[in-house]
């Protein structure tokens, strides 16, 4: 039952991968003496081979038989990403998966570690396997110039718990903060509507704001802070859980109280996020398993980006 029980908090983590989210943290002094600046959001420079990392913790707070459990998360993704240009248009976008870590604890019974790098630490092996069959694997993608996924193809392993948060999720993520960027000249203080479609799991929308500027490792970074709401359609969820066999377990899901904040650094220069940070709340209403009541889980994701040019071609 623990196992089932962790295996669904992270499918959870998983299926909310597209709508990560962060907490604030303390900042230095920004520059806000600037004039109006052009953005211009597109997808990321051609001729040049990043490294894109992604760390996710979700923190779930979960009655079972009468014992509260705390059950936390952790994601850690590293993926080579090399980006060309079409003569046609548009962007071809290959990724490798280099490294996953994951972690997870209930504070019962030994907590789960999966290190790629490090396959001793390993706490469950036949969980730690599935997980690594991500690792290697290639993925190529053709994006429109504003960012946009038109096609790809994906080796990953469907069967890996993380298939969900794989390159194809990363970059749609990326895709997304593009939309939070402005299109006509702003400066810092100004605010703006901001809104993202989520997919089939449903959309975003706030309020969007530039703080200023800061270097970051050199670079000359925009930061914009996002905030909103957001709506999600919990019948999806329920579809999608249905097809990896826990649909008997999960059932009358419902999502309320869904909100949403952001913090981008914009490299205007390269067109590249270099980092954002993400943090959602939500909660999750289920049928309880040991009948009764209904089970309302408090839900904390928080999602941490990076982008880092490896070299150019």
């Amino acid at each position: 039952m623990m196992i089932r029980s962790l295996l669904l908090a992270n499918l959870l983590l998983a299926l909310f991968a597209s709508v990560k989210a962060t907490k604030e943290e303390e900042h230095e002094a920004l520059d806000t003496n600037r004039v109006a600046a052009e953005f211009t959001a597109g997808t990321r420079k051609s001729g040049f081979t990043y490294i894109d990392t992604m760390d996710m913790e979700m923190n779930q707070h979960v009655e079972l038989g009468g014992q509260q459990l705390d059950i936390t998360s952790n994601v850690h993704m590293e993926n080579e990403v090399i980006v060309e240009d079409i003569v046609s248009g548009g962007k071809s976008i290959d990724t490798t998966t280099k490294r996953i870590k994951f972690a997870s604890s209930s504070g019962m019974g030994h907590p789960l570690v999966c290190d790629s790098l490090s396959p001793s630490l390993q706490s469950q092996e036949f969980i730690c396997q599935d997980i690594f069959k991500l690792v290697g694997t290639s993925s190529h993608f053709v994006v429109d110039d504003q960012g946009v996924v038109a096609e790809g193809t994906e080796e990953a392993s469907k069967e890996s718990p993380l298939a969900k948060v794989g390159p194809s999720q990363q970059l749609e993520q990326t895709s997304r903060l593009l939309q939070y960027i402005p299109f006509h000249p702003i400066e810092p203080g100004e605010s703006w509507d901001a809104s993202a479609d989520l997919g089939e799991l449903g959309s975003f929308s706030g309020t969007a704001k530039l703080l200023g500027y800061k270097d970051h490792e050199g670079y000359d970074c925009a930061m914009i802070s996002v905030s909103g709401s957001l709506h999600i359609d919990a019948q999806v969820i329920a579809d999608q859980l249905k097809q990896t066999g826990f649909g008997g377990a999960v059932k009358g899901l419902s999502i309320s109280d869904a909100a949403m904040t952001t913090l981008i650094l914009w490299d205007n220069e390269m067109q590249l996020v270099r980092w954002s940070e993400q943090t959602a709340s939500y909660t999750v209403g289920m049928d309880s398993p040991f009948g009764g009541a209904k089970m309302n889980i408090p839900v904390e994701q928080v999602a941490i980006t990076s982008s880092k040019v490896k070299a150019s071609r």
